[in-house]
């Protein structure tokens, strides 16, 4: 799975950690381009806005907004223009591949069909539960100091490990 399948599910992530660094605010700007320079694994020109504003109410529980998030990311990615432009740009790097492009392009398309089938099938307060986001131990439920940052940067850390491990479910 590229890049451009785990980019959508990177961001979901990266805009629930910026919902709870935020409980104790009314708003929060995250800055997405220093997080790029910061962990080497997004592309700044992949970015589209340097600061996302995401406005929370004072006391704004968690749960609810990880489900909230993550149907709106499924119901996305769940569209099939959506499920399109994916299939389009895999199959644009397949052809960078030269002899392996027929190979790559078959892998592309039934790896796809298999991870769209996937998607359709995760449920919002399952995945939010499995990930930890709606237990009462959440590990974001717990901030409530101003600084944040050392927090942010371990979440981040444990985020990108598991984009990196092949063996991670989505």
């Amino acid at each position: 799975m590229g890049l451009g399948l785990r980019l959508p599910f990177f961001l979901l992530l990266l805009l629930l950690v910026s919902l709870g660094a935020a409980q104790g605010r009314s708003t929060v700007f995250l800055d997405i381009q220093e997080e790029a320079r910061g962990s080497g694994q997004i592309i700044k020109d992949q970015l589209t806005l340097s600061k996302i504003p995401v406005r929370v109410e004072r006391g704004s529980p968690l749960c609810p907004a990880c489900e909230k998030f993550t149907e709106e990311a499924l119901s996305y990615l769940s569209q099939k223009q959506s499920q399109d432009k994916m299939m389009e740009v895999l199959h644009e790097a397949c052809s960078q591949t030269f002899s392996l492009e027929k190979k790559c392009v078959e892998f592309v398309d039934s790896y796809a069909t298999l991870l769209f089938a996937k998607i359709a099938e995760i449920k919002p307060e399952e995945f939010c539960k499995r990930n930890g986001l709606c237990r009462d131990n959440a590990l974001l439920s717990g901030v409530r100091s101003e600084s944040t940052c050392v927090f942010c940067h371990h979440l981040m850390d444990e985020v990108l490990s598991k984009l990196k491990d092949p063996d991670a479910e989505v």
